[in-house]
């Protein structure tokens, strides 16, 4: 597996640094250039598989696809929410927020006519 060959190799360098060799410090620039080029690799190739539908139905890295599917979910959740100066961290507070915020907003003449312009 390439990934693990040049992890391996990538220790190696390490340990060649610590030893004081000569060009270890190089060759590390040079072997953490390909295991960052073969992992962009490998997530471009897994992020296509992880945001199929089929996956649902099972497959044999299921848990991975899974847990990638729990971290994006994470990442879009809003977990609080400043407003008039007070800071909102219940999901039910942050909802009521938002709702009076956009009611205020879309309640206004201008936008009632932004909302019906073009309607006949």
């Amino acid at each position: 597996d390439n990934m693990t060959t040049l992890q391996s190799r990538l220790e190696e360098c390490r340990e060649h640094m610590e030893q004081g060799v000569e060009g270890a410090i190089d060759e590390e620039h040079r072997v953490r250039k390909q295991l960052s080029r073969a992992l962009l690799m490998e997530e471009v190739m897994w992020k296509p598989r992880s945001c199929t539908h089929w996956l649902a139905e099972g497959d044999k890295n299921t848990s991975f696809f899974h847990d990638m599917a729990k971290s994006r979910q994470a990442k879009r959740k809003i977990r609080s929410i400043e407003y008039d100066g007070t800071e909102y961290v219940q999901s039910r507070q942050i909802l009521e927020v938002c709702t009076a915020y956009f009611r205020r907003v879309l309640d206004t003449d201008e936008a009632q006519g932004m909302l019906f312009e073009g309607v006949d």
